[in-house]
């Protein structure tokens, strides 16, 4: 189980960083982020069209971490924002800047993080199976300091 574990986490370690052989297109009646400027302490609404997928990920690009919010078959008692199948169902999915999350990094710690945690830009991923090389859809938001 413990070699199973380290293999999905390699896995998903190295999808998150070969983006660049997988397509990924950019389509806003697929996957759109509103606004593509937040603050700190503000959501991010995720605008979900047909066959956008049913796994989602978000990428903090200033330390290529990867974050699965939504995905099938994930490690006993990760919380997961929902099923894959509501994913797939859904027209709109708001996340809040404070939101935490499990980094996706060998090895797998054991607590959750804030996901938007400093300023910079982040890319939301959205798949029929973000394992593999089949692709998808993503959009970017950049995330600026917290509104005084």
């Amino acid at each position: 189980m413990k070699k199973f574990l380290y293999a999905t986490i390699f896995t998903l370690s190295f999808v998150a960083n070969s983006t660049e052989r997988t397509s990924w297109k950019i389509d806003a009646s697929v996957l759109s982020c509103q606004p593509e400027n937040v603050h700190l302490g503000e959501s991010i609404k995720l605008r979900l069209g047909l066959d956008h997928g049913e796994e989602l990920s978000v990428v903090r690009v200033r330390d290529k971490v990867t974050f699965f919010l939504v995905v099938w078959g994930p490690p006993k008692g990760y919380q997961m924002l929902m099923s894959p199948q509501k994913f797939a169902e859904a027209k709109l999915l708001e996340i809040s800047t404070e939101q935490e999350a499990i980094p996706w990094r060998p090895p797998l710690s054991p607590g959750t993080v804030r996901i938007f945690d400093q300023p910079g830009t982040y890319w939301f991923y959205t798949s029929v199976n973000l394992e593999s090389e089949a692709g998808g859809h993503r959009c970017k938001v950049q995330v600026l300091p917290r509104e005084k």
